[in-house]
């Protein structure tokens, strides 16, 4: 059985999700950010700064950040959205065991262990005056005493079509990020953002973090793995679909290093040898959602 609790994170609303393993997820709903991962062992999987805001005044640094409907500036398309959209900076409704139907402080076990809840955000006036397309996005969660799957799901509930971009913004916990080797992204164009978007050809069977790095690999398949992490891997599957059709998908490789720490006021100056993002998303591009339509990156 699973067990539902509320919990305070810093004066955010969250909930904390623990399985019978003991494995736990912690989920603001600010945001929708899940802010921790920790496996039935006890041991933490995902970075979270130590000065990370916790009074919703701006959105969290570390976990697993939502971006939604554009990445970054988004190549100057919606400007009246702040960077990387609403979708981290909004007040989500945690539904519970059920996708659909009436909301409720649950979560459902599945036959293999896991434990699945749904995280959901819906069309507001306030939102609609920035971004006038009705919506709904749902945030599926499933996590075991090993594992944790995240899937965004975006549904056009509107009368016309509109255009996105969506991240999992998934910040990974390393005890040294010069120890650890990214694999299965050689042969892979990368868009390289700190170089006027520069597109080069990877090359390296495992890459290694050695300076700033802010990547977009386009085309990416699944499994992407960090090794070196703890005497072990980590293993991430990358998604994104339209209905039933598979569609390319990003994979966004970002550490800031040594001097954007410096400028970060949200982020400890030494904090970036302790993370890497490998962030599953459609960033290179906007795509379509017509009405009625859901896509799902995952």
């Amino acid at each position: 059985m699973a067990a539902v609790k509320r919990i305070s994170f810093g004066s955010l609303q969250a909930y904390e999700v623990t399985n019978e393993a003991g494995a736990s997820v912690k989920i603001s709903l600010y945001g929708a950010t899940i802010y921790s991962y920790s496996d039935s062992n006890g041991r933490e999987r995902l970075f979270l700064s130590d000065k990370a805001v916790t009074d919703g005044s701006k959105p969290i640094r570390g976990g697993v950040p939502l971006v939604f409907p554009k990445f970054g500036d988004g190549q100057g398309k919606y400007p009246e959205l702040p960077s990387h959209g609403f979708a981290r900076r909004s007040l989500w409704t945690f539904q519970g065991e059920s996708k659909t139907g009436e909301a409720s402080e649950s979560a459902f076990l599945n036959p293999d262990g896991t434990v699945t809840f749904f995280i959901t955000l819906s069309s507001s006036p306030e939102i609609l005056s920035n971004w006038n397309y009705p919506f709904k996005l749902t945030l599926k969660v499933t996590f075991g005493s090993v594992s944790l799957a995240t899937e965004l799901i975006v549904e056009n509930t509107g009368t016309e079509t509109f255009e996105f971009q969506a991240l999992l913004h998934t910040y990974y916990l390393l005890s040294s990020v010069e120890t650890i080797g990214v694999q299965g992204l050689k042969g892979l164009t990368y868009i390289d953002q700190l170089q006027d978007g520069m597109k080069v050809l990877e090359d390296n069977e495992e890459v290694q973090i050695k300076r700033e790095t802010d990547w977009i690999y386009t085309n990416a398949a699944s499994p992407v793995q960090i090794s070196g992490v703890d005497n072990n891997s980590v293993k991430i599957d990358l998604q994104l679909k339209q209905g039933n059709d598979i569609r390319p998908v990003d994979a966004v490789l970002w550490n800031p290093w040594v001097e954007k720490s410096k400028r970060m006021s949200d982020f400890g100056d030494e904090e970036y040898h302790r993370m890497l993002c490998l962030e599953p998303g459609c960033v290179s591009r906007f795509e379509k959602c017509a009405p009625g339509q859901v896509w799902s990156l995952e």
